[in-house]
């Protein structure tokens, strides 16, 4: 038995993502990696956003790593929305 879907075989974009968080100072962050092949590649990442009154806030209560796994995988989605084709996207944490 299969669950889900099957990876998709030649994608146009695979997205990679990644949060980390650190106890001392509490922060945490995310990033994602953009491949486009053949040959085309960019990153984008940043700081989670623990204060609601922040425009960029998109709901984390604590900066953890889970946070930043979160919001990695937001900030990635929201990147390659309206796209022709769904993305690949891998994660970092499981």
């Amino acid at each position: 038995m299969t669950l889900g879907q099957t990876t998709l075989s030649n994608p146009d974009i695979v997205l990679y993502t990644d949060g980390s968080a650190s106890l001392d100072p509490a922060s945490a962050g995310w990033v994602f990696f953009i491949s486009s092949p053949p040959d085309s590649s960019a990153s984008l990442w940043g700081p989670v956003i623990t204060d609601f009154t922040d425009s960029d806030w998109i709901g984390a209560p604590r900066p953890t790593n889970n946070t930043g796994d979160i919001t990695a995988i937001y900030h990635a989605l929201k990147w390659v929305h309206g796209g022709d084709r769904p993305p690949l996207l891998r994660f970092g944490s499981a």
